[in-house]
């Protein structure tokens, strides 16, 4: 049955993420103007311990707004598949993830290039604690980093690799 067929209480409220599609909008954009300031702010000045630890809570700001976008465009695109208000939102929101991992990549990678006791030092503080699981995954993943120039060149393949199932549609 489509969504509209469906009892209200039945359907997902994606008003609870975003008031309407309006809001929805904006919310992009937000996203966006904050990813590329985090960049602006970050790359290459993460050695400074004051800038490292606003940075963690910058990005941590990040990902929850992009996984609130990704929920409301996902939510009501499985619901709904012939909307297609839905059907864009859920093609925007691939896109935004390969752009805000194209955006981003310098970071884990800047990150994993820092001295293992460093970061479980920064972890320790006061600041620092509710990092403190992204900081050991950082560091676990250290030796699998590559170089900044190529994992920003695999970031910008994470679309056309990983979602080929959009060709179908």
């Amino acid at each position: 049955p489509l969504r509209s067929d469906l009892p209200l209480e039945l359907t997902w409220q994606l008003e609870l993420l975003y008031a309407d599609q309006a809001a929805y909008e904006s919310a992009l954009e937000e996203f966006k103007s904050k990813v590329t300031d985090f960049a602006t702010s970050y790359n290459g000045k993460l050695a400074d311990q004051t800038l490292l630890l606003k940075s963690l809570a910058d990005y941590a700001t990040i990902i929850e707004q992009l996984h609130r976008i990704s929920g409301y465009a996902s939510l009501g695109y499985e619901t709904d598949k012939l909307n297609e208000v839905y059907e864009s939102n859920m093609s925007r929101v691939e896109d935004l993830y390969e752009w805000q991992g194209q955006q981003l990549t310098f970071y884990d990678n800047q990150l994993a290039q820092m001295d293992q006791a460093y970061l479980t030092e920064i972890s320790q503080t006061a600041e620092g604690t509710p990092y403190q699981y992204f900081l050991a995954e950082v560091v676990r993943q250290k030796e699998t980093h590559l170089s900044q120039e190529v994992e920003e060149v695999l970031s910008g393949l994470d679309n056309s690799l990983f979602n080929q199932y959009r060709q179908y549609l």
